[in-house]
């Protein structure tokens, strides 16, 4: 009993480096794994507005063809790549805002329902001469890490998706 105290107490250091490593190694990991979800968010955040903006310019410069919210959602998509399914699950609401009394749409945009197969109904108007519209999209967003750092912390909807909304508004040129 007394030699294993004496084993137990002695100055040798072997597995200190283990023991290190195995404490701080997870921490270093959650860091790099939150650290790259939220660079590839980031990026398809960044993808999607200009995706957006630059639609809204070619709407914008159109205004005498009518466009449907089918055609803007793949114009929108044709110019975003890091978004999966976008062109089913991406939903896009135009609705103008009239000056006098500034009538705002709810505060949330509405995205999809993944698993659903339809795309829910929003108020989609065609832009008109001179008239000020704003637009939302909204898209479903896989998380990399969900269990991990960053994705743990994104408020999810149901699925375990995170929304990712970009607004855009412009007035429509005559």
């Amino acid at each position: 009993m007394i030699s294993r105290l004496k084993k137990f107490w002695s100055k040798e250091e072997d597995g200190t480096a283990t023991v290190e490593f195995v404490i701080v190694f997870p921490l270093i990991m959650a860091v790099f794994m939150s650290t790259f979800e939220l660079a590839m968010l980031t990026a398809k955040f960044t993808m999607l507005d200009r995706a957006l903006d630059q639609t809204m310019r070619d709407v914008r410069l159109s205004s005498g063809n009518p466009l449907s919210a089918q055609d803007v959602r793949n114009a929108v998509c044709d110019r975003t790549l890091l978004i999966k399914d976008c062109h089913s699950e991406l939903v896009i609401e135009m609705t103008d805002i009239v000056p006098p009394n500034w009538s705002w749409p709810a505060t949330s945009a509405t995205c999809a329902n993944r698993g659903v197969g339809t795309l829910p109904v929003v108020n989609f108007t065609q832009a008109t001469a001179n008239k000020l519209v704003l637009v939302r999209a909204c898209a479903l967003v896989d998380p990399w890490f969900p269990l991990t750092g960053l994705g743990m912390a994104l408020s999810k909807d149901d699925s375990g998706l995170f929304q990712m909304t970009s607004v855009s508004a412009f007035v429509a040129e005559p």
